[in-house]
């Protein structure tokens, strides 16, 4: 029964995950395997990144960036309003970059 509930868990995490795929593609393939990625190594990422959490403070706000990103992608999509793939994921990286080096620079100073 455990068993069962830790995978419904994963799965659950996955389906999660779906919005974010779709900021960056709208490939079947892409948002597919991506979300078998993510229920195959959710929870061995989660434990790793359950050690850093304190050490990149800011990334929350760094992640809500990028949900705020991907809920205004997909609402300018029903204008037919696109974004490239390319500029969406520098989007991404600069959003998770500035959060990570803040985050760093943070700690650094104790601030945190």
């Amino acid at each position: 029964m455990v068993l069962v509930v830790v995978e419904l868990s994963d799965i659950i995490f996955a389906i999660d995950s779906v919005p974010a795929v779709f900021s960056v593609t709208t490939n079947p393939v892409i948002v597919y395997t991506s979300n078998l990625m993510a229920v195959l190594g959710l929870r061995q990422l989660y434990f790793g990144l359950e050690k850093l959490a304190k050490r990149f403070a800011y990334v929350k706000y760094g992640v809500a960036a990028v949900l705020m990103f991907t809920g205004l992608k997909l609402f300018l999509a029903l204008f037919d309003c696109t974004f490239s793939t390319l500029s969406s994921i520098i989007f991404i990286m600069t959003a998770l970059g500035i959060s990570m080096t803040a985050s760093l620079f943070a700690t650094k100073k104790g601030s945190v």
